[in-house]
């Protein structure tokens, strides 16, 4: 009564209930009751389809935000051109969002397919200890290094990103709010050289580490 033949939740049923119909069925406490023993699972899709549509609501919301950031200085033709093409780019990433089992399953004998194959999709970091473990970086996958200050964190990533740029002539970016251009470049040239940090500070004093940077 009063609710769409969607899924039934805690809110919905109270705001459909009347005051006496609540009454009746023992007030709020009681209906909360047979909520909580009520198996719900079978309304996974409606409640996945409102996730999925209020996430495209959000997000056209921050399009138009960022359309009329600083209109006063922009090109109207310009303004609406980026605000099509950046909801054309929402409509094309909400083509499909939630996967079948079987569409999973399919997408993970693909991947094994490949490294039977030889055709592994992860990119080597060059560090053998490292890249045993995890078998390379690969796409969508978020890898955190964490260690106390000074525990080599910073030079384990240029190692990496230097092994990828010039060993795998792939392109990488490296992003840094301690240091400065001149800092990243020094620990390149360390990394590359096989040069302590520590004489590349002091001036390279001798004419053999002065020959590997060169």
């Amino acid at each position: 009564k009063g609710m769409d033949a969607g899924a039934i939740d805690e809110a919905g049923v109270l705001h459909a209930m009347s005051g006496d119909d609540l009454e009746i069925c023992g007030g709020k406490k009681s209906v909360w009751q047979v909520l909580e023993s009520t198996e719900n699972s079978i309304h996974w899709e409606t409640y996945l389809t409102k996730m999925e549509r209020f996430h495209a609501l959000r997000s056209i919301k921050q399009i138009c935000m960022e359309t009329l950031d600083g209109i006063n200085d922009r090109d109207p033709e310009d303004m609406i051109a980026n605000m099509g093409n950046a909801i054309l780019n929402l409509h094309h990433s909400h083509d499909q969002t939630f996967y079948s089992a079987t569409q999973v399953l399919e997408a993970g004998v693909r991947d094994i397919e490949k490294r039977v194959n030889g055709e592994s999709p992860g990119v080597k970091s060059g560090i053998p200890s490292v890249d045993e473990i995890n078998n390379g970086l690969y796409p969508q996958e978020l890898v955190i290094l964490a260690a106390r200050p000074s525990g080599g964190k910073t030079a384990f990533a240029l190692n990496c990103l230097t092994n990828v740029a010039i060993c795998q002539n792939r392109p990488v970016v490296f992003f840094s709010l301690e240091m400065s251009n001149a800092q990243i470049g020094t620990r390149i040239l360390a990394a590359v050289s096989r040069t302590p940090i520590d004489r590349m500070h002091a001036g390279l004093e001798t004419s053999a580490d002065r020959k590997n940077i060169a």
